[in-house]
C-alpha cells in the first residue's frame, strides 16, 4: 500500500512540471479613429494661403490617434468628383485645392502592427474665393439607394433619400431627377423634403440625382447615381 501511494505521488509531480504557461496575449494595437479639427465642418473656409484667383493652401489637421502611426488623408473636391490622397506620419498637412469650391475630407488612421484601420467621420467645407459673398450649397448627399446597389421590388416602389447641407443654411428646395434613361428627366420641383417614393420595375436600372437650390438662386448638382431593380 505505501509503495502504491508513493507511485502516484511521483506520477502526479512530473505531470505537474511538464506543465506549460498559456502564452500572453498580446496587446490591443489597432488604432481609433481620429478626430477633425480642420477646417472646421460646414463652415467657409478663409484662412489658407492664397496662391492665385483659383488655388489656395488650406491647412488639414486632427488630433493624433491611439495607436497609430500613419495616416491617410483624404480630400474629395464635391464639384468635380475628383479626390486627392496623401499618407502621412503627422496629423496634419497643408493641401493645394481649388477656391471658391466645396470639399470633403477624411483621415484613416493606420497602425504598423494590426490589419485593421479606423476612419474618422467625414467633414464638409467651403473653400473661400474673390468677392464671394454667400455660398451654393454643398451637393446633396445621396444616403438611399448608394449607387450601384441592387434592390428586392418588394411592392412596386422604392423611397429616396438624400442629405442636404449649406454654409449659409439658406437651402429653399430640391429638384428631383428620375427615370430609366442615363440622362433622367426631372420628376419633381422645387421639393421641401430630403426624401421622395418612386414607383419602380423590377429588373430595370434607374438612374437619379438631386439638385439642391437656396434662396439666393444658387445651386448643386449631387450626380448621376444609379440603382438595379429585382
Amino acid at each position: 500500500m505505501k509503495k502504491l501511494i508513493l507511485y502516484i505521488f511521483i506520477v502526479c509531480a512530473c505531470s505537474c512540471g511538464k506543465k506549460k504557461e498559456s502564452p500572453l496575449m498580446p496587446p490591443n494595437v489597432a488604432p481609433t479613429a481620429a478626430i477633425l479639427l480642420l477646417p472646421a465642418m460646414n463652415e467657409p473656409c478663409n484662412n489658407g494661403t492664397i496662391i492665385s484667383n483659383l488655388l489656395s493652401k488650406v491647412l488639414f489637421k486632427w488630433t493624433p490617434a491611439t495607436n497609430a502611426d500613419s495616416y491617410k488623408l483624404t480630400v474629395k473636391n464635391m464639384l468635380t468628383g475628383q479626390t486627392s490622397e496623401a499618407n502621412l506620419t503627422v496629423a496634419q498637412a497643408e493641401v493645394i485645392i481649388s477656391r471658391n469650391t466645396p470639399y470633403s475630407w477624411f483621415v484613416t488612421s493606420n497602425s504598423s502592427k494590426s490589419t485593421e484601420v479606423a476612419v474618422s467621420n467625414v467633414w464638409k467645407f467651403y473653400n473661400t474665393g474673390n468677392g464671394v459673398e454667400n455660398y451654393a450649397p454643398f451637393p446633396a448627399e445621396i444616403s438611399y439607394p448608394l449607387q450601384g446597389v441592387t434592390l428586392i421590388n418588394v411592392n412596386g416602389k422604392v423611397i429616396l433619400k438624400w442629405v442636404g447641407t449649406d454654409v449659409d443654411n439658406d437651402i429653399r428646395n430640391y429638384d428631383i431627377y428620375f427615370g430609366a434613361i442615363s440622362d433622367p428627366p426631372l420628376l419633381k420641383q422645387n421639393y421641401n423634403d430630403d426624401s421622395y417614393e418612386v414607383p419602380v420595375d423590377s429588373y430595370k436600372l434607374y438612374y437619379w440625382k438631386i439638385v439642391t437650390k437656396d434662396q439666393k438662386g444658387n445651386t448643386s448638382n449631387s450626380g448621376i447615381y444609379q440603382f438595379m431593380m429585382h
